[in-house]
């Protein structure tokens, strides 16, 4: 017995694959990710010459959109465990080269440097990963594994940043 289509579902298909491919960073875009990476990771390691930085999250796994930030995690091969001074550290390098809107933010559940980039426009958050804790990075490669971008993945972790958004406001905190 075959089983008939829901109209409704056929009638969404089109504007929900158009919001879908409008999200999609562009090439240029890519690019520009790229430019500030190599950037940044030529700042650090003037600085750090062991250290290296790598893209975790949304922006490694594809589940992207266009214009978002791009999280950056910088690691050591060796244990350094004040990551308040490397963040400070790192803030101040980053500073001293005009990138723009730098804040260490030492206090946060998750210690990050926030920054801009004047030239690409792009915000980033970057932190400091403790050695053997490669969580973030080993997540994020079994996002890009299992999805591979597929529509409904890419709409359940589009709610998923609004909600994680709208929770992460201070009128929301407790």
């Amino acid at each position: 017995m075959l089983k008939r289509r829901r109209s409704d579902i056929l009638r969404l298909n089109s504007p929900l694959l158009a919001i879908y491919e409008s999200l999609i960073p562009p090439v240029e875009e890519k690019a520009k990710q790229k430019q500030l990476l190599a950037l940044l990771e030529k700042l650090v390691c003037k600085e750090w010459p062991e250290a290296w930085l790598y893209l975790y999250g949304s922006c490694e796994n594809s589940f992207e959109v266009s214009k978002s930030e791009i999280d950056i995690c910088l690691a050591f091969n060796e244990d350094i465990h004040d990551k308040s001074e490397i963040l400070l550290k790192l803030a101040d390098i980053l500073q001293s080269d005009n990138l723009q809107n730098v804040q260490a933010l030492t206090r946060a559940r998750v210690p990050i440097v926030k920054l801009m980039d004047p030239v690409t426009g792009i915000s980033c958050d970057m932190r400091k990963q403790c050695l053997g804790c490669s969580k973030y990075k080993a997540s994020t490669r079994l996002c890009k594994d299992r999805c591979k971008i597929t529509a409904v993945g890419f709409y359940c972790e589009t709610l998923g940043q609004v909600q994680r958004s709208e929770c992460n406001l201070p009128r929301n905190s407790i």
